[in-house]
């Protein structure tokens, strides 16, 4: 499972109990088949208020670019296209 859902994402979290070997982080991850592990479902425990669009995927999140789309294609696409053509 590459994306979850966030109405699993929800679902994931009503299970977690601070207290409970079954239901911690790190076994829900386990159970889930959460990349990340642990961590991610915690981060998404800090963001969470209780619905699942909380949960949805926001534009602009996580880290920004170093290199703009022409950077990248004149420092990485054009080279690894022109050495794969000789």
């Amino acid at each position: 499972m590459s994306e979850l859902t966030p109405a699993l994402k929800h679902h994931i979290l009503q299970q977690y109990l601070p207290h409970s070997h079954e239901n911690s982080f790190s076994s829900l991850a386990a159970r889930y088949n959460v990349k990340g592990g642990r961590r991610t479902i915690q981060r998404w425990l800090a963001r969470w208020d209780g619905t699942p669009s909380s949960l949805e995927h926001k534009r602009g999140a996580g880290r920004p670019r170093l290199l703009s789309a022409a950077e990248v294609n004149e420092n990485i696409h054009a080279p690894i296209l022109e050495r794969n053509r000789s």
